[in-house]
């Protein structure tokens, strides 16, 4: 069988092959980073295949390597995004704001059930804010300083974080 393999990378797996040997890692995991199977990258840098990374995977490998996301782009300036298909079918649901979260617990028959009970009464809730707007809130209504209420804050953003 006989196995094409680009003479010059170009520019963006060049990058990508660059970043991998500088931060020691390998194809195999950062494959995998992505949601492929191990050989993926490998074959994206060493012959071509695929043409070019998904928008998401090449995000995902940015974000990792703490660069702009054009830097491993291989698609033409001024060339659109190509779309995924079925994408929306396998992308997890967007995670609800820390306080639109809290707010849905008022079914719970313990602590945090009972602040979402009392957040669910106030008309100033930071709705679709995260954790430090809830405790500010908290902090104006001088609930902040009671124990019970930092202790079920506390569990709240534990268990908003395994959400």
């Amino acid at each position: 069988m006989e196995h094409r393999v680009a003479t010059a990378l170009p520019p963006a797996r060049g990058v990508l092959a660059a970043l991998i040997r500088r931060h020691g890692e390998d194809v195999s995991s950062l494959s995998r980073l992505i949601g492929r199977k191990s050989g993926y990258l490998g074959r994206y840098i060493r012959t071509g295949s695929p043409r070019r990374l998904r928008d998401e995977e090449r995000e995902t490998l940015a974000r990792y390597f703490h660069v702009d996301p054009a830097a491993l782009d291989d698609r033409p300036k001024g060339a659109t995004s190509m779309p995924t298909p079925n994408a929306a079918r396998y992308r997890a649901p967007a995670k609800p704001a820390f306080a639109d979260w809290l707010l849905a617990q008022r079914g719970r028959d313990d602590a945090i059930g009972r602040l979402a009970k009392c957040a669910a009464q106030d008309r100033a809730w930071p709705l679709g804010k995260g954790v430090e707007a809830v405790w500010q809130r908290l902090n104006q209504l001088g609930a902040g300083a009671d124990a019970e209420v930092c202790d079920a804050m506390s569990d709240a953003e534990m268990d908003f974080l395994s959400y």
